[in-house]
């Protein structure tokens, strides 16, 4: 079983006698291999009586209270002066404090043993997630992989008016943690947290076989990959849909592109086309974060099978081969979903407009703009590994027609229509 880290910032009972509910406080954790800093600005003091950290293990919860730390008990933390900083580092550590810890803002500083760095995943090399908990009510978080983020949070504030956890809150709930029946995992409430955690559904509207793409959240891009590809940023899929398992063959769309052949991926196809076939089968072009979701996952896969390139799972830059293959070839490729050659064969076009940098905004879903170019994903069988990667982002104008650019629709899922 893998194991699964989660970092929570608590606020556990504590005096809050203080604090009245109408108090709000800004806090900024700047996080780094080395360190842990928790930034509190402003000109009144603020009250951190009860706040800690807590580390998520399997079904193990350990609690690091602030008022545990010898380095900050010379403060009243239901009364701390602002600007402050309180630093959590290693022992040795000689980074630079970050801008806002710099003179006249006060810095406390503990040292920990490496072992002791809970925020810091050693065999990931990247930050835990980070859950902001308040008197056991989960309010906000910093996704694993980030290293700066904000909380605001008010310690006057009673259960019946924290506000409900949103699907990317509650994707970083640990499943061992968690009830979760079979049959709502994936849906709005129940997000999966990994692709292990999810078995593929399969149905068959008309023609077409698809599969469920289930709730959930995912970091999207790939800061080693281009320039568009960046900054990675998290999106989370609020409502389940389904995608097609295999690209629009020759034989579905009722014509043959450049490569003849039934069960060939039908190329060839402007970005109009790819649209409006979708629509008459009932269903739509999928966004550029459905169809990375699709391919990499909760998990974030560099390709739908994994982190390394394997020439067997995907038709891509081949020697000898000079065309597309059948939608339904290389069974070793398939996405966590199910769906098949999302890696090489043919580029796919998305509904999105292109766009030179992230993050990725709705305002790039305009289905009347004729002039900006659009999205396509999976690369093609002319391409080589680097750009088959389901971060990758090619892109040409709606009119474009090339021989290694097809199509696989979306649909919005239904109530009860996974079962």
């Amino acid at each position: 079983m893998k194991t699964r880290f989660l970092v929570m910032l608590v606020l556990v009972s504590g005096t809050i006698a203080a604090a009245h509910a109408e108090d709000v406080y800004d806090i900024t954790l700047f996080i780094s291999e080395n360190s842990l800093i928790l930034y509190a600005g402003g000109e009144a003091p603020i009250n951190l009586d009860g706040l800690g950290f807590e580390v998520v293990d399997g079904e193990q919860r350990i609690t690091y209270l602030l008022s545990e730390f010898t380095s900050f008990s010379i403060l009243r933390l239901d009364r701390v002066p602002t600007p402050i900083c309180l630093r959590i580092e290693l022992t040795g550590n000689r980074e630079p404090l970050p801008q806002s810890c710099q003179s006249p803002t006060r810095t406390l500083t503990h040292a920990v043993a490496q072992n002791d760095m809970f925020w810091w995943d050693r065999a990931g090399r990247q930050t835990r997630t980070i859950l902001f908990v308040q008197r056991a009510e989960q309010i906000d978080f910093c996704p694993a992989g980030v290293v700066e983020c904000q909380l605001r949070y008010s310690p006057g504030r009673t259960s019946a008016t924290a506000p409900t956890l949103s699907p990317a809150q509650l994707a970083l709930v640990p499943t061992a943690v968690r009830s979760v029946p079979a049959d709502l995992l994936g849906t709005v409430g129940y997000p999966v947290l990994s692709n292990d955690e999810w078995t593929p559904i399969v149905q068959v509207f008309g023609a077409h076989t698809m599969v469920f793409v289930p709730v959930g959240c995912f970091l999207m891009g790939d800061e080693t990959g281009s320039l568009d590809e960046r900054p990675v940023h998290q999106q989370c899929i609020d409502t389940p849909f389904w995608i097609d398992q295999f690209e629009v063959s020759n034989a579905q769309y009722g014509s043959p592109g450049q490569f003849p052949g039934a069960d060939l991926p039908r190329d060839s196809l402007t970005w109009f086309q790819a649209r409006a076939f979708c629509e008459r089968r009932g269903g739509r072009l999928p966004t550029i974060v459905e169809w990375e979701y699709a391919a990499r996952g909760p998990s974030g896969l560099k390709y739908t099978w994994g982190a390394s390139f394997v020439e067997e799972n995907a038709n891509a830059y081949r020697v000898g081969v000079q065309s597309s293959e059948p939608v339904n070839s290389h069974p070793g490729g398939q996405s966590w979903l199910g769906a098949f050659n999302m890696t090489g064969n043919v580029w796919e076009w998305t509904s999105s407009t292109y766009t030179p940098s992230y993050p990725y905004t709705t305002a790039q879903e305009d289905p009347d703009d004729t002039m900006l170019m659009r999205e396509m994903r999976g690369g093609s069988w002319r391409y080589e590994p680097i750009r088959v990667r389901s971060a990758y982002r090619g892109a040409i104008p709606p009119t474009g027609i090339y021989d290694d650019t097809g199509v696989r629709c979306a649909r919005d899922a239904a109530p009860g229509d996974r079962n």
